[in-house]
């Protein structure tokens, strides 16, 4: 067995295209087939990571396997495509590489190609006949790994080789889903327009708008509206869009949904609708959103118009350019929503610190209760805000306030097993 010295030395020849000093070791017994390295790298792998295309014609011409793999299971056909060594990836082909070896993540030289937005590798590949429609071990065709990326070049090179476009059927996710998850408008329109399904539920259980909104992707979703995507399809798993988003609690997504017609008592394949789901969780704040989404669904304009309730809106959205500019136009930064909430605690039970600090800024009554008496502190801690009581707590609110009923904000604190909060109000209370 050679010396890791000799290992060694061989490996440096490779690498400096020294075929004397290589032709030198393979006459002393190395074998063109031995590994270098405990990744298991042949002479030929080293080449192909350097794109010393004469190295790799001599190697083969003394019985170099062309398609040897590593204990990663990386042929020098993928290693060249990986380091975009396109060359080389021409002299693999030409003699006959098999472009269907996977690594152990069941990727192929082509998915590698468009995973790297790699056009020339794909078309190289393509011509050489790899498998289109391959899939990994993680579920992605190649054409998702292409969608993925967003690359369009790549999605037009596989579509006109005839990859299925929305992915093998139960195998994958589809192209138009991966797309969507990571919001690449260009080629959501280009999918869409080469003929995607736009229903098509893939290997999740779930539709290209469920995985738009599974991921807050706000353009994608009034896209895929705009070219009729049903609002109220259900996924084979379980939930909706708008249950996706709910679940986010991104609100101006459950408001889009709604006004598109999504329907918050529909029963999914669970036999649960998504104002079901909200109330399960006991999520208040969720509640208070979808409510106000409700009503912006039902009264397009309700944003713009005038009255407090449009205000609380815009709170509860966290839309601060707005605020800021119907506070400049006289609204108080102590109104009321039609339920008697101020703006102050709405924004505070959202969470939203930023909207908070924007109304202390212009005035707003630090201990200004809600119906039930709880103050924007109470309600923050309550729905375990913890940034947000701290600007509370940092701009005066009373660490010691008391609720309608007696409680204080350390026993609600407690009462959620909340000792991050406890720990914050200490330091107020001392």
């Amino acid at each position: 067995m050679a010396s890791h010295a000799f290992r060694v030395r061989l490996a440096m020849a490779v690498c400096e295209s020294n075929l004397v000093e290589v032709e030198r070791a393979l006459n002393s017994g190395f074998s063109v087939h031995d590994s270098l390295d405990r990744s298991g790298n042949t002479c030929l792998h080293l080449a192909s990571m350097s794109n010393l295309v004469g190295v790799a014609n001599f190697l083969l011409a003394k019985g170099a396997d062309i398609d040897a793999r590593t204990l990663n299971g990386e042929t020098p056909l993928i290693l060249a495509t990986h380091s975009h060594h396109h060359e080389f990836v021409a002299l693999m082909t030409s003699l006959g590489a098999d472009t269907e070896c996977q690594v152990k993540g069941g990727q192929t030289a082509l998915a590698v190609a468009a995973g790297q937005q790699d056009a020339e590798a794909c078309r190289m590949l393509i011509k050489a006949g790899a498998n289109v429609d391959a899939v990994d071990a993680d579920g992605f065709s190649v054409l998702s790994r292409a969608a993925g990326v967003g690359c369009c070049e790549i999605i037009s090179l596989l579509a006109e080789a005839g990859a299925l476009l929305n992915g093998p059927e139960g195998r994958s996710y589809s192209p138009l889903g991966s797309a969507c998850m990571v919001g690449h408008l260009d080629a959501i329109k280009l999918l869409i327009g080469l003929g995607a399904d736009i229903e098509y539920q893939d290997l999740t259980g779930g539709s290209p708008l469920m995985a738009a909104a599974g991921t807050d992707q706000m353009e994608v979703v009034e896209l895929l509206l705009a070219h009729g995507a049903d609002a109220n399809s259900i996924s084979k798993r379980a939930g909706t869009a708008l249950t996706v988003a709910v679940d986010t609690k991104h609100v101006e997504l459950v408001a889009l949904l709604l006004t598109h017609g999504a329907d918050p008592t529909l029963l999914d394949s669970r036999g649960e609708s998504a104002l079901e789901y909200t109330c399960r969780r006991g999520d208040t704040s969720m509640l208070r959103m979808l409510s106000i989404a409700l009503e912006m669904a039902e009264e397009p304009d309700f944003v713009d118009c005038d009255s407090s309730s449009a205000m609380g809106g815009t709170v509860a959205n966290n839309l601060l350019d707005d605020a800021q500019a119907k506070l400049d136009e006289g609204e108080s930064p102590d109104s009321e929503d039609p339920d008697g909430r101020p703006l102050l605690g709405i924004a505070a039970s959202a969470g939203h610190t930023s909207m908070v600090k924007l109304l202390l800024d212009r005035g707003a009554n630090v201990e200004g209760c809600a119906p039930d008496g709880r103050t924007a502190l109470m309600l923050a801690v309550a729905e375990r805000h913890a940034e947000t009581a701290a600007a509370l707590l940092e701009r005066g609110a009373s660490a010691a306030a008391t609720g309608a009923k007696g409680e204080t904000v350390a026993q609600i604190a407690l009462a959620n097993d909340d000792f991050k909060m406890l720990g914050l109000l200490q330091g107020f209370l001392e």
